[in-house]
């Protein structure tokens, strides 16, 4: 019974929707209007275009004004220009003179011959060829700003006035005999998108991914016979899979117009136009052309009227129906009933409640938001209603994850496509990819439907199944321990809340806690003397009574001012410290008055405080100013002159300073050669002058290292030779690998030797250090022997600022 009754709903809505349609008989120009013949050489329009595979069928780009040529000098204060180049300039019949910003006099027209022949120049020279260009530019900024306008409706517009774009094909010309009005409509229409570029501002207009329609109303409300036929031809030709329409490629929509001249009007005729695709003129003979036009129309009622036909097909083949559905055809209980609310942890109380659920809001919610949860767990819809402003995109955001979080898919619609942006706006990043908005610009619904795929494919490929399982069971086991202390922390505030609620007995009458509490106020002068704090009691009654209270009185008025050495003992002799650390405690208290005298006086700088901090950092200080000038006085006896010179350069330069660690390094670096220097030494180690410097000598010890020969060939190379039999370890000439790397690494130290001096020399003539000795030995040793010197003062001038 239940399907009979939905069908005859069903039925009942769909016949209603039929009634409240007319058919169109003529395009629309309330929103936009523009036939073939209109947009045909415009200039910067692009047609049928491929984009990312994609059609384009057309391209608007944004272009400006260019304003009319200035005239001449002479002649701006006899012309009007107009703004349209529809329009022609005028020559006023007198001017105004003026000198500065005053009217002088007017001068008339008939007195200046010239001006009439400038007038005529720029006209035809200037104006002329202007307008006649800027003609084009200017419908095609028109079309532009219309395009956009209807572009922007068709985004904002609500469910009571949705607009659409579309593009007819065939447009059809025929007033036929017996019927008032002319049909002047197009056969086939497209439903298109308008999508604005981003980057360069153009307008593109895209074919959506829906079915062409045939526009077939206005011929049955003619009650023309061929309808019938011609609406089957169509459905065919539909189902055979021939439904991409576009109306540059002629075997698309071709063969449909004939069919329909063929069953419409057996005297109409079908002319395939190239060169003038101006509509026809309606006469009484059918007469369609493959001439396109474009324009914009309030939405049909198709899409509703085909998701009524297959609702019907579903409840046709469904076996059993949902409750919510059958509410709507069934009668109702006669009683209202009170269903039970669906608990949730965590919102008044955490106790396990037998079918408590987790409330899976992100964002900061009410009351009102959990009782719309509830009411859905136990009805078929819940209606809320409120004015702007009061949080309805917020909640729906909140209701959106909670049954995201269950494991459920949620659809929401709206009456704009700028709440549904809202809305998506709302959502919490973790959850706004999983998002999918379907609106007018299908191209980015599909992007961000392929953004959500990809998404969770990554979230799936990324998943660890018993990784995610333990740490689910982990975050569960969590929420629970969460949970329980919020559950112990109710039924502690149950136990004080109870306490501060119920009456106490005092003074022989029932009081609550407030009114105790005033009247501890009201008496606390009185009592203020009594500062102990008196023992818990469990059932209020004071552990003692009147008479202890009195006894305790008397107590410490015998005791008066000796009540503060009660719990205390007085300590033995014994327990006194020896007379000499007595005196020595006397002598540091002498010493410390005559110190305070000192800093009365104004002799030394007072402590910053007496903390036991303070005297330690000050030994240290007082150590660190013995070995500074312990420090100093080894670097005056260096007697090396330019020392000074460099004091005064780094006077005031922080440890920090560059060209100070610069030159701390190289000091590093000279000590660091000088005890390789001496290894070498010990080793007894020969390089010859320069061997350092000669790439064949290098390359010759490497190959000796290698096992190889010195030099690949028995001839060239005459001065590496000579450098390599030269090369001494131990007075002889090497043989073996070890002796050979001892030779190669004697070498690399001569190659850093050389850099340091280089260093040395720089730093010389920019503070006007001691130039080493010629010769990289000698210079060397040089540096090797000022070396201890110049780091003592280094680190002399880092300690002072460290």
């Amino acid at each position: 019974m239940s399907h009979e009754l939905v069908l005859d709903l069903l039925t009942y809505i769909e016949q209603v929707e039929k009634l409240k349609r007319k058919p169109a008989f003529s395009v629309p120009k309330d929103f936009l209007r523009r036939f073939q013949h209109e947009l045909k050489g415009l200039p910067e329009l692009q047609f049928n275009l491929q984009v990312e595979g994609d059609d384009v069928w057309l391209r608007v780009p944004r272009m400006q004004e260019i304003p009319a040529p200035e005239p001449d000098e002479a002649l701006k204060g006899w012309i009007i220009l107009p703004k349209s180049p529809e329009k022609s300039p005028e020559l006023k019949t007198e001017a105004v003179q003026h000198e500065g910003k005053r009217e002088v006099g007017r001068e008339k027209i008939e007195d200046h011959p010239e001006i009439r022949e400038l007038f005529a120049w720029y006209v035809e020279n200037q104006w002329n060829p202007w307008s006649y260009a800027e003609r084009p530019r200017r419908k095609t900024i028109a079309f532009y700003n219309d395009l956009f306008s209807l572009q922007q409706a068709i985004a904002s517009e609500g469910a009571d006035t949705p607009l659409e774009l579309v593009w007819g094909i065939g447009n059809v010309a025929w007033k036929k005999e017996g019927f008032a009005t002319p049909v002047e409509y197009p056969l086939l229409v497209q439903a298109c998108e308008v999508l604005l570029n981003e980057k360069t501002f153009d307008l593109e207009v895209r074919p959506r991914d829906v079915e062409p329609r045939l526009e077939a109303d206005c011929y049955a409300e003619m009650e023309l016979p061929g309808v019938r036929q011609l609406e089957t031809y169509w459905r065919s030709a539909l189902a055979s899979g021939v439904n991409r329409l576009n109306p540059f490629e002629s075997s698309t929509y071709e063969g449909t117009l004939k069919a329909a001249v063929t069953h419409l009007d057996s005297t109409g005729a079908y002319e395939a136009r190239t060169d003038d695709v101006t509509p026809p003129t309606p006469n009484e003979h059918l007469k369609v052309t493959n001439a396109w036009v474009l324009f914009g129309r309030k939405r049909t009622g198709d899409i509703f009227l085909e998701d009524i036909r297959r609702l019907k097909k579903s409840v046709e083949e469904a076996s059993s129906l949902p409750e919510v559905i059958k509410s709507f055809v069934e009668r109702g209980d006669a009683m209202v009933r009170v269903h039970a609310e669906q608990p949730f942890r965590g919102l008044a109380s955490s106790e396990s409640v037998e079918g408590a659920k987790d409330l899976f809001f992100p964002m900061p919610y009410n009351d009102e938001q959990v009782s719309i949860v509830q009411k859905l767990y136990t009805n078929d819809g819940v209606v809320v209603q409120g004015p702007p402003g009061t949080g309805k995109s917020h909640t729906i955001a909140n209701v959106i994850c909670h049954y995201l979080a269950e494991g459920k898919r949620v659809l929401v619609t709206a009456k704009s496509e700028s709440a549904l942006s809202v809305l998506q706006e709302k959502l919490p990043d973790a959850v706004r990819p999983l998002s999918v908005s379907l609106l007018s610009d299908e191209r980015d619904g599909m992007r961000q439907f392929e953004h959500a795929i990809q998404t969770i494919a990554a979230s799936v490929a990324r998943l660890n199944p018993a990784r995610a399982e333990a740490g689910i069971a982990a975050a569960e086991d969590k929420l629970n321990q969460l949970h329980a202390k919020i559950s112990n922390l109710d039924r502690n505030v149950a136990v004080y809340a109870s306490k501060h609620m119920r009456n106490y007995s005092f003074q022989g009458r029932e009081v609550t806690p407030e009114e105790m509490a005033k009247l501890v106020l009201q008496q606390a002068d009185a009592h203020e003397w009594f500062d102990d704090e008196p023992p818990e009691s469990n059932d209020g009654s004071l552990p003692f009574d009147d008479e202890a209270v009195a006894s305790l009185r008397r107590s410490r008025m015998a005791v008066r001012e000796d009540l503060v050495y009660l719990m205390h003992s007085l300590p033995s002799p014994d327990q006194f410290p020896d007379w000499a650390d007595l005196l020595a405690l006397h002598r540091d208290l002498a010493k410390a008055r005559s110190i305070d005298a000192r800093v009365t006086e104004g002799a030394i700088y007072p402590l910053a405080d007496t903390r036991m901090e303070t005297f330690e950092k000050t030994q240290e200080l007082a150590k660190f100013l013995e070995e500074r000038t312990a420090l100093k006085a080894k670097i005056s006896a260096t007697g090396l002159p330019w020392l000074d010179a460099l004091g005064r350069r780094f006077a005031d330069t922080q440890p920090s300073d560059p060209v100070l660690q610069a030159l701390l390094a190289a000091a590093v670096e000279i000590r660091r050669l000088e005890a390789q220097r001496k290894e070498f030494v010990a080793k007894a180690v020969e390089v010859p002058i320069d061997a350092e410097s000669n790439e064949d000598f290098a390359e010759a010890v490497n190959r000796l290292i290698a096992g190889k020969s010195a030099f690949a060939f028995p001839f060239g190379k005459g001065e590496a030779r000579k450098m390599v039999a030269a090369a001494k370890v131990a007075g002889a000439a090497p043989d073996s690998l070890d002796e050979w790397r001892l030779l190669q690494e004697a070498t690399s130290w001569r190659i850093d030797a050389r850099r340091v001096i280089a260093k040395w020399n720089s730093f010389s003539v920019e503070f006007g250090l001691g130039q080493p000795e010629p010769g990289l030995d000698a210079g060397f040793r040089q540096l090797a022997q000022w070396q201890p010197s110049l780091c003592r003062f280094l680190c002399n001038r880092i300690s002072v600022y460290s």
